[in-house]
């Protein structure tokens, strides 16, 4: 069983057990939360897509630890003017583990079941005609001036 869950903008497959670096929860270690936008569930063969999210799905987590990536280097350079600049980046991340993931749900939508296509012709709306003007009859005191 897995799933897809969205966090700040980002979007993660995960499944029970799993162990996973995101962005800073700013959470104490050991503490746990939940997941609520979960995108997509598959267990075994069935599918549930949301629209965008599954009502009463969750993803629970619990904190393992709170890090910080190594640094990265930024280092820009002009020729002929001497001109360089160093700077540095330090990321910070939360480790997290995957607990349980939930659905409780009252009418899942599956992709296993075919989908039905409504038999019959499509009816196509009438579009209002437009109306032709003479313009052989137009004389010189038209707007136009022709």
């Amino acid at each position: 069983m897995f799933a897809v869950v969205e966090r700040e903008g980002k979007q993660y497959k995960v499944s029970e057990g799993d162990v996973l670096d995101i962005e800073a929860l700013n959470l104490d270690p050991k503490k746990s939360f939940v997941f609520q936008n979960v995108l997509l569930i598959s267990k075994d063969k069935n599918t549930t897509l949301g629209a965008p999210y599954i009502d009463g799905a969750s993803v629970n987590a619990s904190v393992v630890e709170e890090y910080r990536d190594k640094k990265v280097l930024v280092f820009k350079f002009k020729r002929k003017t001497g001109k360089q600049v160093t700077q540095g980046h330090r990321q910070s991340y939360t480790r997290i583990k995957i607990d349980t993931i939930s659905t409780k749900l009252s009418n899942p939508k599956t992709t296993d079941e075919p989908v039905e296509k409504a038999a019959g012709k499509v009816e196509e709306k009438e579009t209002p005609k437009e109306e032709k003007v003479d313009t052989s009859k137009q004389g010189k005191d038209t707007p136009n001036g022709t």
